[in-house]
């Protein structure tokens, strides 16, 4: 009876030898690289990121929003004015901007996450914020 001799190999040729036989065994692998050091495969290149350009007028309203957020959130007492909860705050649109509604104080009221998930329960955004609960 013959022994196979096993022969020492290093981790870094371990893991050549794996690669090697990942592409040979799956060709979509063939534009991939693999990353030792996270374990993962990934594209050669990487994915260009789409971002979408806001327009100035949707800039400006975010500027103006981060600007009277502070001072709404200081107004109502750092509470919801609706339950009176002091966690999870979010100031809320009472029109919303997409129905012509600015950035206003009198348009605007700080809202607990559940009070203000339940204000948008008929809205599209709703299930997703429902799923971030």
């Amino acid at each position: 009876m013959q022994l196979l001799s096993m022969q020492s190999i290093t981790e870094d040729q371990a893991i050549e030898n794996y690669v090697a036989y990942m592409k040979r065994a799956n060709p979509k692998r063939s534009n991939m690289i693999f990353d030792s050091k996270s374990m993962k495969w990934r594209n050669k290149l990487p994915k260009e990121k789409h971002t979408k350009k806001k327009s100035p007028e949707r800039s400006k309203m975010e500027s103006s929003f981060n600007r009277i957020r502070p001072q709404i959130l200081n107004r109502d007492g750092n509470k919801c004015t609706e339950c009176g909860s002091e966690k999870r705050l979010n100031v809320h649109h009472i029109v919303k901007r997409s129905e012509g509604g600015d950035n206003s104080r009198d348009n605007l009221v700080t809202l607990c996450y559940k009070c203000h998930t339940n204000k948008h329960i008929h809205d599209g955004v709703y299930s997703l914020m429902a799923s971030l609960v």
